[in-house]
């Protein structure tokens, strides 16, 4: 970051944001900073900083929610069963399962998790936890200890009724950019979103197709 001279500002709040001829406006706590363009990527507070934007009134149809996140440890006797070279990284997105091998062997776990995807309903949903996964399609750990994850952050899951992403100008500015939505998927893809969202920042336009993302879908 450094080299690109990149200054990251933490630990300030935001109270205003608003869009001038030239120039867009964002005040904080502690001072207001000009700029000619600005993007936004505020994942689970995507509403409430757009409510702070002067002379908007779009939001977006986004739920939050979190993943059941937990630990297995397989016994000795089926440890190398769930080693990397042996087990996969997995999903099972129609449930809303994924998981990984144990990469740390020293810790020996591991993980599995459940959330729930757009367009199923749980209570109808055969498998409802990480556990009913484990009992239907992986019985070799249900005997094995396990716990929840708890030494590592809890993901927000930002899911968008039509379960796509939102990219592109805030409806009706011209210097406000906005990226969210991202579920729990949107790190993968976050070389070419910052690459998206760097060329509507300054170029006005991107070389990418991105009218399955359009902000304006949203307009009522």
């Amino acid at each position: 970051m450094k080299k690109k001279k990149v200054k990251i500002i933490e630990n300030i709040n935001i109270l205003s944001i608003e869009e001038k001829e030239d120039s867009t406006s964002i005040r904080t706590d502690t001072r207001t900073f000009l700029t000619k363009k600005i993007v936004l990527t505020p994942g689970k507070g995507t509403n409430d900083l757009l409510k702070l934007i002067k002379n908007n009134k779009q939001t977006f149809p986004i739920t939050y929610s979190r993943p059941q996140r937990k630990y297995y440890y397989p016994p000795k006797k089926i440890f190398n069963k769930f080693l990397p070279k042996n087990f996969p990284v997995f999903a099972y997105t129609d449930v809303g399962i994924y998981g990984h091998p144990i990469f740390d062997i020293k810790k020996g776990a591991v993980k599995i998790a459940y959330f729930v995807p757009v367009g199923i309903k749980k209570q109808e949903a055969k498998i409802k936890s990480v556990e009913d996964f484990v009992q239907e399609c992986m019985p070799i750990l249900k005997d094995a200890p396990s716990e929840e994850i708890t030494d590592a952050d809890n993901c927000w899951y930002d899911t968008v009724i039509d379960d796509d992403f939102i990219i592109g100008k805030l409806p009706t500015f011209n210097n406000i950019i906005i990226g969210t939505g991202w579920r729990g998927t949107g790190y993968k893809f976050a070389p070419l979103i910052g690459k998206i969202l760097t060329q509507l920042a300054l170029q006005n336009d991107t070389v990418y197709d991105i009218k399955q993302f359009t902000t304006e879908r949203f307009i009522k």
